[in-house]
C-alpha cells in the first residue's frame, strides 16, 4: 500500500513542477522570451476587451458616410498644427460623430424619428460630447473599404443600434463580431517565439 501512494504521489508532483524560473537573479527583471509571452498575452486581452466595449462597423470607402468623416480627421490634424498649443480644439472623436449625425440628417433612407433624436442632439441638449466616446474611421489593408470604431454610453445605445441597423440596412455596411485577428506584429513575434523554443 505504502508503494502504490509513493509512486501515485510521485506521478502526480512530476507534472505539477513549475519551469525553472527564467529571471535575472541579480537584477529580478524578466527574460526576453516571457517579457514577449506577456506582452502577447496582454494584447489578446486588449482586443477582448475592445470587442466588447466598441463597435466595428465596415463601409465601402465611396460611401457618404466615410467622406465627411476622414474630412473632419483631416480638419482636426490641420487646426492642431496651426493652434501650437494656444487653444483648446474639440476632441477628434466628437468632431467625427458630429459630421456623421450631420450626414443622418441630409439621407433619405434615415427615419424621420431618428432625424429628428439627431437635430435635438446637435442643436439643443444633450451635446454630441456626452453621446459619443469612441469614434474613429481607419484604413483598412483593402483600400475598398474603411473601418468605423464607434461606441456610446450605455444610455445612448438605443440611438446607436438605429444608426448601425441603418448603415447594415441601407448603406452597404456591415458589422464585425467577435475579437480581432492579430496584427502582423503579434503574428512575429508568435512565430519568433515559437522558433527558439
Amino acid at each position: 500500500m505504502e508503494n502504490a501512494v509513493a509512486t501515485f504521489t510521485a506521478a502526480t508532483t512530476a507534472g505539477r513542477r513549475r519551469a525553472r524560473q527564467q529571471t535575472d537573479l541579480q537584477t529580478g527583471a524578466l527574460s526576453a522570451p516571457n517579457l514577449a509571452r506577456l506582452l502577447l498575452a496582454t494584447t489578446a486581452q486588449l482586443r477582448l476587451v475592445k470587442a466588447a466595449s466598441i463597435r466595428t462597423i465596415m463601409f465601402p470607402t465611396d460611401n457618404v458616410y466615410v467622406k465627411p468623416g476622414h474630412a473632419e480627421g483631416t480638419a482636426f490634424n490641420t487646426a492642431a498644427k496651426a493652434r501650437s498649443g494656444s487653444e483648446s480644439l474639440t476632441p477628434p472623436h466628437v468632431g467625427s460623430f458630429t459630421a456623421l449625425l450631420q450626414t443622418v440628417l441630409q439621407d433619405n433612407a434615415a427615419s424621420m424619428e431618428l432625424k429628428t433624436q439627431i437635430a435635438q442632439i446637435l442643436t439643443v441638449s444633450p451635446k454630441p460630447a456626452t453621446v459619443v466616446t469612441v469614434c474613429k474611421f481607419s484604413k483598412c489593408f483593402d483600400k475598398a473599404t474603411t473601418r468605423l470604431e464607434i461606441a456610446v454610453p450605455v444610455t445612448w445605445n438605443a440611438l446607436l443600434e438605429s444608426l448601425v441597423t441603418l448603415w447594415t440596412t441601407q448603406h452597404g455596411a456591415r458589422e464585425c463580431q467577435g475579437t480581432a485577428p492579430r496584427g502582423p506584429l503579434e503574428r512575429s513575434i508568435s512565430e519568433a517565439l515559437a522558433s527558439t523554443a
